[in-house]
């Protein structure tokens, strides 16, 4: 007897008569999901298009963008997003549109920008003006009181008229009138009060005619009082403010979504305590940028190294007046962003915010919830073909191996070398199954776990041999495509019908079945656990057709100790399914059954029988044997 109570898929590394009990020689568009034999769904056309597409986007699947070339469209990672922004890679372009654009009939945005704020290519213009007040002491005044000294007896001691010659830094005036006996030694006491209620002495300093100068370290930079003998009673007070800093300016632009560009390059000025600078800045063009904002002018203070804000503006000129840390407004941020690279071959975002991306040999990656900024990247041997999130990892295939890069965050990430010289095909062919990456490559299905990579899964189904008789012409071409759904790994292609359907679970063995349809492209929609396609105009939703594929099941060959004939049959199933018996490799006879016992023609004896199953009906059971009276207790 031939009882089937449970149905299979492929294996065809396995000839007919090795398969296990419960597979299948062919499986055509059979669902095995509940043990039976049933057959797939088909696609529901959710919409037609206006024109051709390549690719589509659509985060609630009523509302869509199209393109007509291969494009990586991905939702912006900004939990949120006030914008709304949606990031889309084509042609290696990396652009931003936003989702008022979506339509229900599709089509590419009608605005986009590139990502990225652009960078000042020209350091800051710095010229220093000369400052007539203090900035810590506004309205300062300067009191000189002189006298006529010897052995530090005073004589004539009376505060003096200055005469300003230049504010803050040159005066002269008039020593008292000396009487009989005074001495010749001239002393002045310059004391500078602050314009507070108790007028307040801030910098004191004594200094004789002919000094080399009285210093104070009141005011940076410190200040050297120079005092020298004119003519007769008539003195010269200069006062030297000496280097207080020196400067380093940057400035950053910024755009109408507040995001912040690299810094330009810097340009330092060295400064007085009584000077401030004028900062002149270089136009920056933003053309296909989303607008500018204004300009973010940074310095450096004293021995921090940090860059601190000055000004925000769109003036390109404008006095820097800033003196101590209190009179900026933040540090910068952005001094190691990098805007996206040019050439981008694909695009996948990650958990924690990031996106990546690579070309040729060198994998990006975003700050994480900045997308405009990809300065974090590692380099690799040979060029990179596919890139998968994993569980706390990134796994990047390449054309002499695959790696899994680890680390909590991008700038801590390190590429591992996995134990398998499998390469990689292309972006297409690589999928992320309930933390399994798949992915195709020459000799078969290459599984990803942690640091694990093997292919002994795909191997209990494909030699290389059935593999690349099977699916070589669509790896040479490059277009087979994987995708995931309801734990099924789907393998389609966008130049002929041909695919499969595979469940995976931890070793990638399961239940295969051929699913040969031609797909253009697919988009995975996890919110909605929805799979879309696209044929030409058509858009479909992956099996959301109450539609059923006609399936084609094929047992194994049973082989028995003799030969014998087979004479009856019985099967429970749904409806009517066409049923044809092989055997010993020709067909025998083909009849369409339904639910319950049948007879086949007698007449014909042989050892290697088969059985195929072909309709649209559920199938639970099949039992076939030499009479009836074998069937009577199922």
């Amino acid at each position: 007897m031939i009882a089937l109570r449970t149905f299979g898929g492929e294996a065809p590394t396995l000839p007919a008569h090795l398969l296990p009990e419960t597979a299948a020689q062919q499986a055509d568009f059979c669902d095995f999901t509940h043990g039976h034999l049933q057959p797939m769904k088909q696609g529901f056309l959710l919409k037609t298009m206006a024109a051709t597409v390549k690719t589509i986007y659509t985060d609630d699947g009523v509302l869509f963008y199209t393109w007509p070339t291969e494009t990586y469209a991905l939702q912006g990672p900004v939990s949120k997003d006030p914008y709304e922004r949606i990031y889309f890679l084509g042609a290696g372009v990396l652009r931003v549109t936003t989702r008022a654009g979506l339509t229900v009939n599709g089509g590419p945005p009608a605005l986009s920008y590139k990502v990225g704020v652009p960078r000042p290519t020209s350091a800051p213009g710095l010229a220093r003006v000369d400052l007539t007040e203090y900035p810590d002491y506004p309205g300062a005044a300067i009191v000189v009181t002189a006298w006529w000294e010897d052995l530090s007896i005073r004589y004539q001691e009376a505060a003096v008229v200055l005469t300003q010659v230049s504010r803050l830094r040159e005066y002269t005036f008039s020593m008292p009138a000396r009487s009989g006996g005074t001495p010749a030694s001239a002393v002045a006491r310059i004391t500078f009060k602050a314009l507070d209620a108790a007028g307040k002495a801030f910098v004191t300093a004594t200094i004789d005619p002919g000094d080399a100068g009285a210093r104070s370290t009141a005011l940076p930079g410190n200040v050297t009082f120079t005092l020298s003998q004119a003519a007769g009673l008539s003195f010269r007070l200069v006062l030297d403010y000496g280097i207080a800093e020196t400067r380093a300016y940057v400035y950053t632009t910024k755009n109408s979504w507040l995001e912040e560009s690299p810094p330009s390059p810097a340009q330092t000025i060295a400064t007085t305590y009584l000077q401030s600078v004028v900062v002149t800045l270089g136009a920056v063009d933003f053309t296909d940028y989303r607008p500018l904002s204004g300009y973010r002018t940074y310095r450096t203070i004293g021995a921090a190294a940090s860059y601190l804000l000055v000004k925000e503006s769109l003036l390109l000129s404008f006095t820097d007046t800033s003196s101590k840390f209190s009179d900026t407004l933040g540090a910068l941020e952005t001094l190691d962003y990098e805007n996206p690279p040019p050439l981008l071959s694909a695009m996948i975002a990650m958990a924690g915010g990031t996106f990546v991306g690579f070309s040729g040999n060198t994998l990006y990656e975003s700050e994480p919830y900045r997308p405009h900024s990809w300065q974090h990247q590692n380099t690799f041997k040979k060029s990179i073909r596919s890139v998968c999130e994993a569980p706390q990892a990134i796994v990047v295939t390449t054309a002499e191996g695959c790696y899994t890069v680890v680390g909590s965050k991008p700038a801590a990430r390190q590429p591992i070398r996995l134990p398998t010289p499998q390469a990689g095909i292309a972006q297409r062919s690589v999928a992320n199954l309930d933390g399994v990456t798949a992915f195709a490559s020459n000799d078969g299905i290459v599984s990803v776990s942690g640091s694990q990579a093997s292919l002994l899964g795909s191997q209990k189904l494909f030699a290389r041999d059935d593999w690349q008789a099977r699916y070589g012409a669509i790896l040479a071409d490059a277009s087979m495509r994987f995708a995931w759904h309801d734990g099924l790994l789907i393998a389609t292609s966008a130049t002929q019908a041909l695919g499969f359907a595979l469940a995976l679970d931890g070793e990638a063995t399961g239940q295969y079945t051929q699913f040969n349809v031609r797909m253009d492209s697919m988009f995975q929609l996890p919110v909605a656990d929805t799979l879309y396609y696209r044929v030409g105009a058509d858009v479909f939703q992956f099996r959301g057709s109450s539609a059923p594929y006609a399936y084609t099941w094929w047992s194994k060959d049973f082989i028995f100790p003799r030969d014998r004939n087979l004479g009856a049959g019985y099967i429970r199933c749904s409806g009517p399914v066409t049923l044809t018996l092989y055997m010993d490799g020709a067909l025998w006879q083909t009849k369409v059954v339904t639910t319950g016992h049948f007879r086949l023609e007698p007449g014909k004896k042989g050892r290697r029988w088969s059985v195929k199953l072909q309709g649209t009906a559920t199938v639970e059971e099949l039992y076939i044997a030499r009479t009836n009276r074998e069937l009577q207790n199922v």
